[in-house]
C-alpha cells in the first residue's frame, strides 16, 4: 500500500523524512523491542520501540524504519546511505495510525434486520446499528456506530462519529434508592436524560445510567473502556480516557484530559479538576481540585518527578 508523504504530514506536523521523497510502499508495520540481529525485509515498516538506537543497528537495513526524533539526531548520517527513516517525538501515535489502515475492517452501514428501532427515533446519516439492538425513541447523529446487543434507551441524545461496543446500556434507570422513615429502600425516579456528545467511544457491557433531575453527560473525545459504570447525573469533560472496570458515582464532574485507570471507583458528588491522572485500583473519597496524580485507597496525592 502508498502512503503518501502528504498522508503522513497530516497525522503529526513533525515528521522528519530520511531518505523518502514523495510516498512509501508499506506491505506490513511491527514493532520490535529489542535490536535487530538480522536484515528486516524491506517495504515493511518497523517501529525500533527501544530506549538508544545505533548506527550498527540501522545502517544495513533497507526496511522503512519509524525512530524517537531525538534519538535520530544523535546518529552518524554518513552511515546510513541504504536508509529510510520516519522520525517523529512521537512514534506510538504514528505506527498505531499507519496500522489502522491494514487492520480497521471497513464496517457495514446497515440498520441490521435484527434490531428494534423506534419509529420515532432520529438517526442520522451513515449509521449502522448492529444485530438485536434495541433502540428506543432517541437521536443518533450521523456517522456512529452501535454494535450488537446494545441499548440505547428513551431521550438519550448521540452525537456525530460515535461509537458503543456491544452490550453496553446507555439510558437506564439502574440505582437511586433513598430510605424510607421505616428504613425500607424507595427507589426514586431519574427524569433526567443522557447526552453523549461527538466522536466518543463506549466500550463493551458499560453501563451510564439516565440523569436523576439534570442529565448525564459525557462531552466530545472521552473514551469510555470495557465494563465501565456511570452513575445518574455524572459528568465526563473533554478527552478524559476512563480505563476498564471503573466506576463514577452519582452526580461526579469529572473535568477535561482525565486519566482514569483500570478498577478506579470515585465517590458520588465528587469535583474533579482537569489533567488529573488516577492510578490503577485507586479508590476517591474527595474531590481533587487541583492537576496531579493520585494513587491509592483511599486515593492520595503522590509526586511525579
Amino acid at each position: 500500500m502508498y502512503l503518501t508523504v502528504g498522508v503522513l504530514n497530516n497525522i503529526h506536523n513533525d515528521l522528519l523524512f530520511y531518505s523518502i521523497d514523495v510516498s512509501i510502499n508499506i506491505s506490513d508495520c511491527e514493532r520490535i523491542n529489542i535490536k535487530p540481529k538480522k536484515k528486516l525485509p524491506p517495504d515493511k515498516l518497523f517501529w525500533f520501540d527501544y530506549k538508544t538506537v545505533k548506527e550498527k543497528d540501522v545502517e544495513n537495513q533497507s526496511a522503512i524504519l519509524l525512530i524517537e526524533k531525538s534519538q535520530f539526531d544523535k546518529l552518524d548520517k554518513n552511515l546510513l546511505p541504504k536508509c529510510k527513516i520516519i522520525a517523529t517525538s512521537d512514534p506510538k501515535l504514528i505506527f498505531t495510525t499507519i496500522c489502522s489502515y491494514f487492520y480497521n475492517d471497513e464496517v457495514i452501514r446497515e440498520i441490521h434486520p435484527t434490531a428494534h428501532v423506534h419509529p420515532k427515533a432520529k438517526i442520522g446519516l451513515n449509521v449502522s446499528i448492529g444485530y438485536n439492538a434495541f433502540i428506543d425513541e432517541c437521536k443518533i447523529g450521523d456517522n456512529c456506530i452501535i454494535h450488537e446487543n446494545c441499548t440505547v434507551a428513551k431521550g438519550v441524545q448521540i452525537g456525530t462519529n460515535t461509537e458503543i461496543h456491544s452490550g453496553a446500556k446507555v439510558g437506564l434507570q439502574v440505582f437511586g434508592f433513598e430510605k424510607n422513615p421505616s428504613g425500607a429502600w424507595i427507589k426514586y425516579p431519574q427524569i433526567g436524560s443522557i447526552r453523549i456528545g461527538n466522536n466518543v467511544t463506549i466500550g463493551a457491557n458499560t453501563c451510564i445510567s439516565n440523569g436523576f433531575i439534570g442529565d448525564t453527560n459525557i462531552d466530545d473525545y472521552t473514551v469510555i473502556d470495557n465494563l465501565c459504570q456511570i452513575g445518574s447525573s455524572a459528568v465526563i469533560g473533554k478527552y478524559t480516557n476512563i480505563a476498564a472496570n471503573s466506576s463514577i458515582s452519582n452526580n461526579t464532574k469529572i473535568g477535561q484530559r482525565c486519566w482514569i485507570a483500570p478498577g478506579v471507583s470515585i465517590k458520588e458528588n465528587l469535583v474533579i479538576t482537569d489533567d488529573v491522572f488516577i492510578g490503577i485500583g485507586s479508590v476517591v473519597i474527595r474531590s481533587i481540585t487541583k492537576p496531579c496524580t493520585v494513587f491509592g485507597f483511599p486515593a492520595m496525592q503522590i509526586p511525579t518527578g
